[in-house]
């Protein structure tokens, strides 16, 4: 989306530069109405609903000979398919918030019309107008809702009925790209795992093997961690155990000055793969690494418009960028991505918001140190260079002068450290990875695949518990589908 609006500006100043005869901007802008083309005609159906309004993008291209007023218009009506397709985002947004909220009166009526928004057709006699794919990691209650009409009413007290379970990683799975920073936190939940049991029981002592799993936690539509499932060795016997680990993250966003008008932020953090139209990361665990681009999720509730400094600031105490944000007064969810020159130092990062040169929230969040690279272990030569930070500034300037302004004082002894663990290996290089992790993750409870009732400690089976994958999800269930439909074959 962000592109799509810099492109409209970029349309009002070529079309000036039309206007003032440049033959060279003439072909510079005939290409670019070729890539927006082809940028539009990729739009999904729902996107198109408003964009059609405004006439088909790829019927209106024209050869390079067109004349000026044939292209002006061009230009005019690739803006209104940009603004439009904005438009259709929000609007699709806003159905799916509706559709979240309806209670059982509401779907009877939507059942009976077709639309919560049109009352004149019966959708069992005629196809409803609107669809919208609806992903139970965002929300589960419109699909639940679905279920109950086909299949009936689920349950009382069905197990599972709020949980949500999505694999993001699978060791046979040699096809999905996996970034380099997801197997280096899993191996490290996987070895704070095994130490989380040893401290429980020092008689029984485990050795990570290898991890299996990863699967992301929800409940009740809200994020609550990440499933490991891995392998350990008991050393005292030499078993094989496939255990399942919870790893649970903390939340380090605060306001500190709740009475100004910050007091309006509701929600301040920092991840990558931001989603426009759902407003959410895709990289749901927000695992961060030196090569990622960071983007900060800004949630606000109603108020004044006002413009906000964010200010970037390193583990070195290396103020970034600086960047100024406007606030719009009604309440809304931004994305703000600072263009910094990568890699990242690994390390703690802090985010801090200003506004007339007065500190009022911050949050921090955590760039890992690769132990893994291209989806093996990490070489030698490529852990200083990925460790060691840019080369030269983040950013186009120095950002010192903020300094005073933000609290953060220059420290040698920060620079002499970064550079001793930028030049780690091995062992080293994991217990530095194993000392962040547990800053923002925290092991919550573990289960075990087979029985352990005979060995010398006891964990809960996974499938008897509420929380592991291997869990029961009755909800998930298929085989009450064909008693409704034809197999598919």
């Amino acid at each position: 989306m962000e592109v799509m609006e810099k492109k409209g500006y970029g349309i009002m100043e070529e079309k000036e530069q039309w206007q003032k005869g440049m033959e060279s901007d003439h072909i510079r802008t005939f290409n670019w109405v070729q890539q927006i083309t082809s940028e539009l005609s990729q739009l999904g159906p729902a996107d198109h609903i408003r964009t059609q309004s405004t006439g088909s993008s790829r019927s209106h291209i024209r050869t390079q000979s067109t004349g000026l007023q044939q292209i002006t218009s061009e230009l005019k009506s690739q803006l209104g398919a940009s603004r439009s397709h904005q438009n259709s985002v929000s609007w699709a947004q806003q159905i799916t918030s509706e559709l979240s909220q309806l209670g059982p009166a509401d779907h009877i009526r939507t059942q009976s019309t077709g639309s919560s928004r049109s009352h004149q057709n019966n959708y069992e006699q005629k196809p409803i107008f609107f669809a919208r794919k609806f992903e139970p990691i965002v929300n589960q209650e419109i699909i639940n809702s679905l279920d109950v009409y086909l299949f009936g009413n689920f349950q009382q007290d069905m197990t599972g009925l709020t949980s949500y379970w999505q694999n993001e990683y699978h060791h046979l799975d040699k096809i999905a790209k996996v970034k380099d920073a997801y197997p280096t936190f899993y191996q490290s939940f996987v070895r704070l795992g095994v130490a989380e049991l040893s401290r429980q029981s020092v008689s029984c002592t485990y050795r990570p093997m290898k991890t299996l799993e990863a699967n992301v936690f929800y409940e009740a539509d809200h994020f609550h961690g990440i499933l490991v499932l891995h392998e350990v060795e008991e050393v005292a016997t030499g078993n094989i155990i496939t255990m399942e680990t919870h790893m649970h993250p903390k939340h380090h966003y605060s306001i500190l000055q709740p009475k100004t008008i910050i007091g309006r932020l509701q929600t301040l953090e920092v991840g990558t793969d931001f989603d426009p139209k759902e407003l959410l990361f895709r990289n749901y665990g927000k695992l961060i690494g030196p090569y990622d681009d960071v983007v900060l999720r800004h949630v606000w509730g109603a108020g004044i418009e006002f413009v906000i400094s964010v200010a970037w600031i390193d583990p070195v105490n290396v103020i970034a960028a600086s960047y100024d944000v406007k606030v719009l007064s009604s309440g809304h969810t931004g994305s703000h991505k600072p263009q910094l020159n990568r890699p990242l130092r690994p390390g703690i990062w802090q985010v801090k918001l200003m506004y007339n040169l007065q500190l009022l929230a911050e949050t921090s969040f955590l760039v890992i140190p690769l132990t893994v690279y291209d989806g093996h272990p990490i070489s030698a030569a490529e852990i200083y260079r990925a460790h060691s930070g840019p080369q030269g500034f983040y950013a186009s300037k120095d950002f010192s002068e903020f300094r005073d302004v933000l609290n953060v004082p220059k420290h040698a002894d920060l620079q002499t450290q970064a550079a001793v663990n930028a030049k780690k290996v091995g062992k080293d290089l994991e217990n530095w990875v194993d000392s962040l992790v547990p800053l923002f993750w925290q092991v919550q409870r573990s289960c075990t695949i087979e029985d352990l009732s005979n060995t010398c400690l006891v964990l809960e089976q996974c499938k008897k518990t509420s929380w592991s994958s291997r869990s029961p999800d009755p909800k998930s269930d298929l085989s009450s589908v064909g008693a409704k439909f034809a197999p598919v074959r």
